[in-house]
């Protein structure tokens, strides 16, 4: 039988991760939305991550700048560890790219062999 915790976690599109836990997964990117929050519109940014061991792909919706700067640099496709620190208001995220994805910047560029040059 399920627990509770297994059914939110199936039915949930959303990402909560209690102070201390740690989700890998690869990043499918962002996008910024606008949502109503305590009378008042703000700008958020949903992160999307695909679980490393399943097709589910999770939504984490934050208003940290600390946590979009460390997500700046995280490439579509990359493997990251998030790990969440504290609860409510003094919530901050630690990320850690565990694997970058390989792009065309990583292959070195192969010089075509030329018969003028002697070696």
């Amino acid at each position: 039988m399920k627990t509770l915790e297994e059914f939110i976690k199936d039915k949930s599109d959303f990402l909560t991760l209690k102070s201390g836990e740690i989700f890998k997964g690869i990043y499918k990117g962002y996008e910024i939305i606008t949502r109503e929050s305590f009378g008042k519109i703000e700008e958020v940014v949903c992160y999307s991550f695909k679980e490393l061991s399943g097709d589910k792909v999770w939504k984490l919706n934050s208003t940290s700048i600390s946590l979009a700067r460390q997500m700046k640099d995280v490439k579509e496709g990359d493997v990251v560890a998030i790990k969440r620190i504290g609860d409510g208001r003094n919530t901050r995220y630690e990320v850690l790219i565990e694997k970058k994805q390989a792009t065309t910047d990583d292959i070195p560029v192969v010089e075509e062999e030329r018969e003028d040059i002697p070696f």
